[in-house]
């Protein structure tokens, strides 16, 4: 059950049985959107895209079994706006004196004329609608350079040699990662033993 309609029910709430307002012109408003994808259930739908349809009040709501065999919560909704429904002649004509149009999304109106007619998106694959092809995804390059003053403590370091194997070349570059923590010299002197995980 939505508990935030029921709420707004001019009844008190009850989630077994549902509830009926005594006067449903007390309860709470709710604005309404429809959608033009309620057109296969709902003569108000628009024809297009999504159309404020005005103010409603709750009044009743009940549990009933669905089409599939689960419950379902239903609302009754009565329209309670002074302004004219807009499928109405009035409210067409209202719509019409305002001037207000239908607006669509960047990009609406070249993406409709590019789908079939049949509603059905196309696949992929087909000789007539090759996908372009995709660039090969370049690996990043990781940055494996320590700093000249640490590479001269890692080399001195002898205890540590086996565990670190870094390349004797020189170049300050990891062989291979290491796992696990790794003790490296204090950078100052100081002689203490710092903590430091690798990667």
């Amino acid at each position: 059950m939505s508990m935030a309609l029921a709420k707004c029910c001019a009844a008190p709430i009850n989630a077994k049985e549902g509830a009926e307002a005594k006067s449903w012109e007390d309860g709470r408003q709710i604005r309404v959107v429809r959608n033009c994808k309620l057109i296969k259930h709902s003569k108000y739908a628009p024809k297009e895209g999504n159309r404020y349809d005005g103010i409603y009040k709750l009044v009743r709501y009940w549990p009933e079994t669905g089409r599939s065999g689960f419950l379902v919560w239903r609302y009754l909704l009565r329209r309670d706006d002074p302004d004219p429904a807009p499928w109405t002649p009035a409210g067409k004509a209202m719509t019409k004196k305002l001037g207000l149009k239908v607006r669509y999304p960047e990009g609406y109106e070249e993406n409709k004329e590019n789908t079939p007619k049949n509603g059905k998106k196309r696949k992929r694959g087909g000789d007539d609608d090759a996908a372009p092809e995709e660039k090969p995804k370049v690996p990043k390059k990781v940055n494996n350079e320590i700093a000249g003053a640490l590479v001269g403590l890692i080399k001195k370091d002898s205890q540590n040699a086996k565990t670190l194997e870094y390349s004797r070349a020189g170049t300050g570059k990891l062989a291979r990662p290491c796992h696990g923590p790794v003790l490296v010299r204090n950078l100052h002197g100081s002689g203490q033993r710092a903590h430091h995980n690798t990667l």
